[in-house]
């Protein structure tokens, strides 16, 4: 068979648990530095195991206390995977391992789980044991289906697929020892029919019965000393252990139009049987293994001769030795066109025999090995097995570390044989060259996100970030992977700095308080947060050197300034972008160019703000604001809207000089009735907040309602203007504005506007001459627009300008409303402008808003992070008293309860109208209810199991729900 490059199959994610290894980096460790995992069992496992080790051997045959255990088998974290602790107490500890180590898997292979739930994402799993399954069945009196589908081989995969909402192809696979290279084998074949796009294959073991060891042991097939001893003279037999591998595997051209990080590619795949090859059952074949080697070759379409590495099946037995080496010689070691032996080793000699995952522990091994270039040596070998002609067979067993050849591109095999003939073997190749990336932008800011499922979770990640970024360089792509490639979970944080060691003592800072400069935290809101509300402010906010920064490192802003720029170049013929970057003080321009000016920002902020995926649901300004909020809606043009600020505040430097506004802290009503017998030189021309009130005209008048309401005991504070706004000196020009703004062309915009001039929405349309005309001279309606954002149910306020003047009365408005706000300034006077604007973008990120980190990372290298911290508990049938703990303890009605680390108690009922045959006489229409007496019985006990000889009762019980018996 031909094949080609849309043939080949990408790793692209990898995770492990073995004894001694952890995770793949651990895993890698080990096998260069030539250790192994295997050790003497611990006691506390399982009181059987205890007994059955506590023998050495015995009755049970030639067995030792050796084998590759894991820790902590008895710990798992449910609440991550919403998985309920009584359940957890039945679920077989493979599955609990498949599900962490698939996550850790999905993580390092960058594949978000928000994008790829529900897709069509396979799961192949290989497994065998089901000693768990037994172990709980000893301990239950009556059958329940928890413990059967919980601890059911076939819910291996289908566990995987629930947990992350998978829809794709989904099977276990029970091939023994061959399991997991057979799931391989089922997922390689599914990706390239297109059955599936993304496959997470595992293989899982668990030790937690005697049984099949002591099987084992009977047969001879386990080693007295305890170790694989593949290719030695006195290899004897294997050892088992736990262990679990995960892989995620891609179509290699999707993953690299994906820009994932592909480890190596599967080039081919096969399973067979020996039939009866082999003589009798259970007894390797030379014939069916190296047919299953030939038969993946030709599903790869490569020769034997390519080959450098095979990573044998090698459990190191007298018998299965000398038949795999001969079936790799016949294929691969004596093939005409070999021009060097063919170098082979086993992974067993570090980790022991994981059996159902060992197929995916020995590809594990092949990925790192071809990953980094070398070969880790085999263990325990003392002699070459004499039975083998090693230079005739064309094989090298490597005993020490070896650089990988350099005859061509790295190709290996890996083999997995189970006991009753199931042969399967896989090709690997490298990686294809990683194709090179632009060099990332300038920039004087970096966002890292991060993100847990629980506040305890987040704090230890925070601190896992910190070191791991003062240990790296590769701040570009860890910001990228964090950013763009990890799940957003519910609690969030996010560090902004301008390089890795700001980032990094921001983190460790917040870890250690809770809070710090520059780092936003916050949990995904749960409540009815409906989008964004940009506000845009009238004149105050601005000051010199506003605006430089970004104009340097957000292409977005410059271009949005430059068109700004233009638009009033053309009304008026000066550049916005000179005086944004004059290095003379703003101070020294009228209003006539600092509110054009001030314009130009606001806009260049909000493009800069929807590049980032934050867009406005609704936009509402303030006096001048509302032109730029107008345009940002779609109502006016550019160049509309240009053409209005500059007319407006070129007409209003008339009267610079000549009037006065002062803030008077009274409602507007009560603001208004302090100006009587002034009206026709004073009037209201700002209401931002429930007693925050504007006053604006003529000086001499103005001065005397002051002095007015102060008698009065009323808080006064002059605002510095060059011009009274709203006041009636504005009749003055009203009408001419009104004519020269005659040409204007409104239309209804893409984003509602709430008009602080109307004080209610509008589309934009009525945004005509006379419109702003009214804008310049009639109140500012801010506070009851707010009230009105709020109630219509509004939670999002950014502030578009160079500094907020507007979230106090924002927050002012929603404090007396007793409602829970986000608000956001875009910059702030004097402060580093791209970090502020990254702050403002992780706390809508912490909070929960569907922000858009491709603008900020739009490229950049896959990289391994600190993975999730899990939360692990003990969740393990207590073996001292099986019985009772089945039946309650001697209550007919409760379980024993069980006590989980947090310290809260768990117990089940378990009604069976079987064994409870008086539940029989409470009967409506036939059904069988629980009385209401045996809810009260139920707490009672519960309560008395805790409270031990104090006094309990039962008070104010509620029953919402008949139960079914």
């Amino acid at each position: 068979m031909t094949r080609t490059a849309a043939d080949s199959v990408a790793i692209i994610g990898t995770a492990c648990r073995f004894a001694g290894a952890p995770n793949t980096a651990a895993l890698w460790d080990m096998l260069i530095g030539g250790r192994e995992g295997v050790r003497d069992y611990t006691p506390g496992r399982t009181a059987e195991l205890d007994a059955f080790y506590g023998a050495a051997g015995g009755e049970f045959g030639p067995v030792n206390r050796r084998g590759g255990f894991l820790d902590d088998l008895d710990r798992f974290d449910p609440e991550f995977f919403n998985i309920s602790p009584r359940e957890a107490v039945f679920m077989d500890p493979q599955q609990r391992l498949l599900l962490e180590v698939s996550w850790e898997a999905l993580e390092a292979a960058g594949q978000q789980l928000e994008r790829i739930a529900g897709a069509r994402t396979g799961v192949f799993v290989g497994t065998w044991n089901n000693d768990y399954g037994q172990q709980v069945e000893t301990q239950q009196a009556v059958a329940d289906i928890r413990s059967t589908v919980c601890n059911g081989l076939f819910g291996a995969s289908s566990r995987i697929a629930f947990a992350f909402g998978f829809r794709g192809p989904e099977m276990s696979v029970n091939a023994g020892c061959a399991s997991s290279l057979s799931a391989l084998h089922q997922a390689v074949i599914a990706l390239r029919s297109g059955a599936c796009d993304l496959a997470v294959v595992a293989g899982v073991n668990a030790i937690i019965r005697p049984e099949i060891t002591q099987a084992f042991g009977r047969a001879g097939a386990l080693s007295p000393e305890g170790r694989c001893k593949f290719g030695d003279a006195s290899a004897d037999g294997f050892v088992r252990s736990d262990g679990a591998g995960v892989l995620i595997l891609k179509r290699l051209e999707d993953a690299v139009a994906a820009g994932d990080r592909v480890h190596a590619t599967v080039l081919g795949t096969a399973v067979n049987n020996n039939g009866s090859s082999g003589g009798f059952y259970m007894r390797p074949s030379e014939v069916g293994q190296a047919e299953a080697i030939r038969s993946a070759l030709a599903d790869a379409g490569v020769s034997a001769a390519d080959l450098h590495y095979i990573e044998a099946h090698g459990t190191g037995t007298g018998v299965g030795d000398p038949i795999e080496l001969n079936a790799v010689a016949t294929v691969v070691g004596r093939h005409p066109d070999r021009t060097a032996p063919c170098l082979i080793g086993s992974v067993k000699s570090n980790l022991g025999h994981t059996e159902a995952a060992a197929g995916i522990a020995g590809v594990l091994k092949t990925v790192l090995a071809l990953e980094n270039k070398h070969i880790p040596p085999t263990l325990h070998v003392r002699e070459r097995n004499p039975n083998i002609d090693w230079d005739e067979a064309g094989l090298a067993l490597v005993t020490s570390g070896t650089a990988w050849p350099d005859t061509g591109p790295r190709r290996a095999g890996v083999s997995s044989f189970g006991l009753t003939g199931t042969n399967a073997h896989v090709i690997l190749a490298e990686a294809p060259a990683v194709a090179s990336l632009p060099e990332p932008r300038p920039r004087r800011a970096w966002a890292l996100p991060i993100s847990a499922n629980s506040p305890e979770a987040l704090n230890t990640l925070a601190s896992r970030y910190a070191e791991a970024l003062t240990a790296r360089r590769d701040l570009p792509d860890i910001c990228f992977t964090a950013a763009t490639r990890r799940a957003a979970l519910p609690h969030r944080a996010v560090a902004v700095g301008a390089d890795r060691d700001d980032l990094a003592a921001g983190l460790r800072l917040w870890a250690e308080r809770g809070e710090a400069p520059f780092v936003q935290s916050g949990r995904v809101r749960s409540d009815e947060a409906s989008g964004v509300v940009l506000v845009f402010p009238g004149q105050g906010s601005q000051w010199t050197g506003m605006g430089r920064e970004l104009i340097e490192v957000e292409p977005v802003f410059r271009d949005a300034i430059t068109l700004c720029d233009a638009a009033v170049r053309a009304e008026v013929g000066w550049s916005v972008r000179d005086i944004l970057l004059s290095p003379s003080g703003l101070e020294s321009f009228g209003i006539e160019r600092i509110q054009p000016t001030l314009f130009s920002v606001q806009v260049a902020l909000a493009a800069l703000w929807s590049s980032w995926g934050v867009k406005p649901d609704l936009v509402v300004g303030h006096s001048m604001g509302e032109i730029a909020a107008a345009h940002v809606a779609g109502a006016l043009s550019l160049q509309d809207a240009a053409s209005i600020i500059c007319r407006r505040s070129a007409m209003m430097t008339r009267f610079t000089g000549q009037g006065a506004m002062t803030l008077v802290e009274l409602p507007m009503a009560d603001a208004a009735d302090a100006l009587h017998g002034y009206e026709d030189r004073v009037s209201i021309a700002v209401n931002n907040g429930p007693r925050s009130t504007v006053l604006a005209g003529e000086p001499q008048a103005l001065a005397a309602v002051v002095e007015r309401l102060e008698s009065r005991g009323v808080f006064t504070r002059p605002v510095a203007v060059q011009v009274a706004a709203h006041s009636p000196q504005m009749d003055l020009i009203r009408d001419e504005l009104h004519a020269a703004l005659a040409d204007l062309q409104p239309r209804s915009g893409i984003v509602p506007i709430y008009s602080t001039l109307l004080g209610r929405l509008t589309d934009g349309a009525e945004c005509d001459a006379r419109y702003w005309a009214r804008n310049l001279r009639e109140p500012v309606l801010f506070h009851p627009a707010l009230k009105a954002i709020i109630a219509a149910g509004s939670r999002i306020f950014i502030e578009a300008s160079p500094h907020p003047i507007l979230l106090p009365a924002i927050e002012e408005t929603a404090r007396d409303a007793e409602i829970d706000l986000l608000t956001l300034a875009s910059l702030r006077r004097e402060e580093p402008e791209q970090a502020t604007m990254l702050a403002g973008f992780g706390k809508l990120f912490a909070e929960g808003y569907p922000v858009d980190w491709s603008h900020h990372y739009p490229a950049g290298r896959v990289v391994d992070l600190p993975p999730h911290p899990f939360r692990r508990q003990r969740y393990w049938p207590e073996s001292e008293e099986p019985r009772q703990a089945s039946l309650g303890g001697g209550h007919p009605l409760l379980t024993a309860p069980v006590k989980t680390a947090e310290q809260s108690w768990i117990w089940t009922s378990r009604l069976n109208a079987e064994l409870l045959p008086w539940l029989r006489d409470h009967a409506v229409r036939g059904a069988i209810l629980l009385p209401a007496s045996a809810y009260v019985e139920i707490a009672l006990h519960a309560a008395q199991d805790v409270a031990g000889q104090a006094a309990v009762s039962v008070e104010n019980l509620r029953l919402k729900e008949a139960i079914t018996v």
